[in-house]
């Protein structure tokens, strides 16, 4: 069920839908009772509150018994898409911090005209700060001499247009990277060429 899911949770991605997995937990009245007065002393707590509700969280939400995923759409309030191009056309630059999935995060920039269907989009995600830095070299070169890309980077094919937008997706941890001290010029540099 877990391989099946994941397929399922990636499709929903892919679609722009928010996901949500649904679990199981069977508890005896007992367990329950001793839950509940725990959770109860979290909630109430002066000192320590969050960690103790998190800490009441974890103990009820591990052990789950996963049934399965749900997709549903998300839609974007009345006038965003208009608003966020406006801003844009204005030399207004934007950028979307999410913790949704990769997919997701852009189709719903692309839904909010955040990105562009023209727009180079640099997909990036590395595994170490060496790699990160060898990456954001390619790009910037690439941007710089507009010569093919890193194989590493995914770059989403655009029309013939007087100027060049360009995108930036990159992941947590390779955010990370990016801001560390020797990497901070060439990322702000890469920042200041993109877009969104």
């Amino acid at each position: 069920i877990k391989k099946i899911t994941q397929e399922h949770l990636d499709e929903y991605a892919k679609e722009g839908l928010r996901t949500l997995c649904i679990a199981k937990k069977v508890m005896n009245e007992a367990e329950y009772a001793d839950w509940l007065s725990s959770h109860f002393l979290a909630e109430t707590s002066i000192d320590n509150r969050e960690e103790l509700l998190l800490a009441s969280a974890m103990k009820l939400e591990t052990g789950l018994t996963l049934l399965g995923a749900t997709g549903i759409e998300d839609r974007l309030q009345e006038g965003v898409p208009d608003t966020v191009e406006a801003l844009r056309k204005a030399g207004i630059k934007m950028w979307m911090l999410t913790g949704d999935k990769q997919e997701t995060a852009v189709n719903i920039a692309y839904a909010c005209r955040l990105l562009q269907q023209d727009s180079t989009v640099f997909t990036v995600s590395m595994q170490s700060k060496d790699a990160c830095e060898v990456l954001l070299k390619s790009i910037l070169k690439e941007i710089h001499s507009d010569s093919s890309v890193n194989p590493h980077v995914h770059r989403i094919p655009f029309t013939e247009a007087p100027e060049q937008h360009y995108g930036l997706v990159i992941d947590g941890k390779t955010l990370e990277y990016a801001l560390h001290e020797n990497l901070q010029s060439n990322f702000l540099e890469l920042a200041e060429r993109c877009q969104a």
